[in-house]
């Protein structure tokens, strides 16, 4: 069979060089010098600190270079967090867009793709009606924005949709980066994959992207309809502010709350 029939094959495999090349990496990871080859597949990598970086933003506390070797400018990782740090590499490949335009949705790539695709458009069209918030009272905030918080501050890392679901409703409601950062400070949450994210999600005072329904929260487990509350509203957002109209206490805004505890 020629060369290229080979590689179209569904079970043609990826090497690890062949994806570090492909990924524009190549000159910045490398295995350890004394590493075995190729009688044994490396352990052990070196990448540049600048690389290391940008892939590791948002990835928790052990990610962090106070927590990692460093020498000469790179930066040490195992086997195993290589391929993490190349899954993000994919993953932000992916989000800076692929040519989809020129092919048709039973064509290729955009086949492959078409469930992930249909579930993303799904999650990012959950547009909300409610007006303008810009006040921050943490005692109103709909049950499972509260777990998220609460599981952040026990230090558990978030996964990919809870993280998503934190920030852009921390962002709805009228935060931005630097606050956000302060709120969650003593939390799982990193403070530069806080910013990275923000950054994405702060369009038009948090509007353009929310989070996820309620009911599309059920189905990830994050939503539990605790105390019946998709009565009041089935939308994070939408929930948040019934609560802010219909409370009679005198609420403080949690910024204003930490700028006197600043100053004292």
């Amino acid at each position: 069979m020629p060369p290229a029939a080979a590689r179209s094959t569904p079970d043609a495999s990826l090497d690890r060089a062949t994806l570090i090349a492909e990924l524009g990496l190549d000159g910045a990871i490398a295995p350890e010098a004394d590493t075995p080859q190729p009688a044994a597949a490396p352990e052990w990598f070196w990448i540049e600190v600048g690389t290391y970086l940008d892939l590791a933003t948002g990835l928790g506390d052990d990610w962090r270079l106070v927590n990692r070797e460093l020498s000469d400018g790179e930066v040490q990782v195992d086997r195993e967090e290589l391929f993490r740090l190349l899954r993000a590499a994919i993953r932000r490949r992916v989000a800076e867009g692929l040519p989809f335009e020129g092919l048709d949705e039973d064509e290729g790539i955009a086949a492959e793709l078409e469930a992930e695709l249909t579930e993303l458009r799904r999650l990012l069209s959950e547009r909300t009606t409610v007006g303008e918030i810009d006040f921050v009272a943490r005692e109103l905030f709909p049950p499972c924005i509260e777990n998220l918080l609460q599981k952040a501050e026990d230090g558990i890392e978030l996964e990919a949709i809870e993280q998503f679901t934190l920030m852009a409703f921390l962002t709805g409601i009228g935060m931005d980066a630097d606050e956000i950062v302060a709120f969650c400070e003593e939390s799982s949450l990193d403070p530069e994959g806080i910013r990275y994210q923000i950054e994405y999600l702060q369009a038009d005072r948090g509007t353009q992207y929310p989070p996820p329904s309620c009911e599309t929260l059920s189905t990830y487990g994050i939503c539990h309809n605790e105390d019946d509350h998709w009565k009041v509203a089935g939308h994070p957002l939408a929930y948040y502010q019934h609560q802010l109209e219909a409370t009679d206490d005198d609420l403080v805004d949690w910024r204003e709350q930490a700028a006197v505890d600043d100053s004292e």
